[in-house]
């Protein structure tokens, strides 16, 4: 693996999530690589034993399991692999009550505040090795999800007037930003917090969310869908993108914009432009959550389906390759490429 990768990264996490736990789907920034080399692909997420879900990640060779309470299920749903080669992972663990929002640094637990409830959707760390993850926390007595991001171990609530998630977190030149959703009446709005102050996405009256965020050079882009279609944002100009579904992450190089997600009929795909390119998967199911380019070569993960398993692989422009340990009963959350 090249030494003189830089720092950018991108992950996300599964759209089933967000739509079983309100708000769960997050895409944090891709890597650039350096030279030709291929990159190191790493997943996250969980496997059942038959009792629980168990939080892990994978690598090529092999899972690693993440500690929970030890008895009831864990999720990890997002991942971060930083030039120094640590494994940062973000998620929550359930204490049979609630779920309680955390972070993994290899296999040590750091819990993050949120007394009634929470979960860490995104995680991202600084190039000072400061680590930031984005989610929600349950306030109001348990009652409502408030957007988050925490500094270390230290909360920041994100305004939203109502409910709401922040599902990607990006750092540069020291502010945070971060992207997500929040409730207005029957429907989301898609938006992206920088610090603290909320800047609304434009979208349909059937409502959309922002999954990703990618800030190069101080211009925020965003990806997301938009009433059940891909689309991307550029400050608050909106692109709609080719076919139903909708776009997971969110990458630019030379002025030209890459997005990643799912399309028409269920399938893994990547868009440059606005010009779609279909992924080979053995299924319907297949998925794309995290795209980067270097020097022409497109470089996406995800999953694609083996019957009812998640298999987690990785496509250099369309020729994919699988992780080695295809665990039954996996659910793979989100992918980093470093």
């Amino acid at each position: 693996m090249s030494t003189s990768k830089k720092p950018w990264r991108l992950c996300t996490i599964v759209l089933t999530v967000i739509l079983s736990f309100g708000g769960c789907l997050g895409t944090p920034p891709a890597n650039t690589l350096a030279g030709s080399s291929s990159p190191t692909a790493y997943a996250a997420g969980s496997y059942d034993d038959g009792h629980k879900s168990i939080p892990c990640y994978w690598m090529e060779t092999g899972r690693t399991d993440l500690p929970g309470d030890g008895l009831h299920s864990a999720q990890a749903n997002c991942i971060f692999v930083p030039p120094w080669g640590a494994v940062y992972t973000a998620g929550y663990f359930s204490d049979g009550n609630k779920r309680i929002p955390c972070r993994w640094v290899g296999t040590a637990r750091t819990d993050l505040p949120g007394s009634a409830g929470g979960e860490a959707i995104s995680i991202f760390i600084s190039s000072r090795g400061w680590p930031y993850a984005a989610g929600f926390y349950l306030g109001n007595g348990g009652t409502k999800q408030i957007p988050c991001y925490w500094a270390g171990t230290t909360r920041i609530d994100l305004p939203s007037g109502s409910a709401g998630s922040a599902l990607s977190i990006f750092v540069s030149g020291g502010t945070v930003y971060t992207a997500g959703y929040y409730q207005d009446r029957a429907r989301f709005i898609p938006c992206y917090w920088m610090g603290t102050t909320r800047t609304d996405l434009p979208c349909g009256t059937q409502g959309g969310q922002a999954t990703s965020i990618f800030v190069p050079e101080g211009v925020v882009y965003t990806a997301g869908s938009d009433g059940g279609f891909p689309c991307y944002w550029a400050r608050t100009t909106q692109t709609v993108l080719p076919g139903r579904g909708w776009a997971t992450s969110i990458f630019v190089t030379g002025g030209k914009v890459y997005t990643a997600g799912q399309s028409t009929g269920g399938g893994a795909c990547y868009w440059a432009g606005t010009t779609e390119t279909e992924l080979p998967g053995d299924g319907v199911n297949s998925r794309v959550y995290s795209i980067l380019v270097s020097e022409g070569t497109v470089y996406t993960a995800g999953v694609h389906q083996n019957g009812s398993i998640d298999v987690p692989c990785f496509w250099t422009d369309s020729l994919r390759r699988d992780f080695s340990d295809a665990t039954k009963g996996a659910k793979i959350n989100s992918m980093f490429l470093r």
